[in-house]
């Protein structure tokens, strides 16, 4: 289940578009991503439509839940 974030400079370019493994991955990059000076542009999930930061969250809560030895 590949998760894909979009993100580009504040200042406007190429988007650049990450595949992520796992909703949890995918948070630690968005997380990262906001402290840095790099915008999300979206967030791809694997059935194809596109979530927001808190959605992402909620998967993320939910496979972590789901495999406590993670």
């Amino acid at each position: 289940m590949t998760y894909t974030i979009g993100h580009s400079p504040r200042s406007k370019g190429k988007i650049d578009e990450a595949p992520m493994p796992d909703a949890v991955t995918a948070l630690k990059e968005v997380l990262g991503l906001q402290a840095s000076d790099e915008k999300i542009r979206f967030i791809r999930a694997p059935w194809g439509g596109e979530i927001g930061v808190e959605e992402l969250r909620m998967y993320a809560e939910k496979e972590m839940k789901d495999a406590p030895s993670r």
